[in-house]
């Protein structure tokens, strides 16, 4: 029988948490994990400059919908990675670990699409709206990274 002690469950909360958030934003998955970890070489100023360029990115007309294919590759190939990164090793955790984060972006992207359309139209959509509700999104986003890390 397969049996999840308190401190496991909390943590694959966590993991699926944080590869959610890299279905709504696909480089802040990433630089979260790296930011909890404190480490990350010379990847992690990289990551960190990904993550902010892609919060500006996003508000703009010519950006593709994150459920666009490649967008959505993109979102389901950072969450697998932040799953494998934060499982522990050995018995296939680190395979399990992608599978649940790739759910858990794919997901997310879904659901945050849907979200920001909402809140894109309640701003009074057109570009204003857009900005405006990708603003509020990136708020609740960093809000829920922040409480994870």
């Amino acid at each position: 029988m397969f049996v999840v002690e308190a401190p496991q469950m909390k943590d694959l909360l966590r993991t699926m948490g944080l590869s959610a958030i890299s279905g709504s934003r696909s480089a802040l998955g990433p630089a979260l994990v790296l930011a909890e970890r404190r480490r990350g070489g010379p990847w992690r100023g990289f990551v960190y400059a990904l993550a902010a360029a892609e919060l500006v990115a996003d508000k703009l007309p010519v950006t593709p919908d994150r459920i666009a294919r490649g967008p959505l590759l993109l979102r389901c190939a950072s969450g697998a990675w932040v799953g494998a990164t934060r499982a522990r090793r050995g018995s296939g955790a680190r395979a399990a670990g992608a599978l649940l984060g790739t759910i858990a972006a794919l997901g997310s992207a879904f659901a945050s699409h849907r979200l920001r359309r909402g809140l894109s139209r309640a701003m009074g959509g057109g570009a204003i709206g857009n900005v405006v509700g990708g603003a509020l999104e990136d708020g609740l986003v960093l809000m829920a990274g922040r409480a994870l890390v």
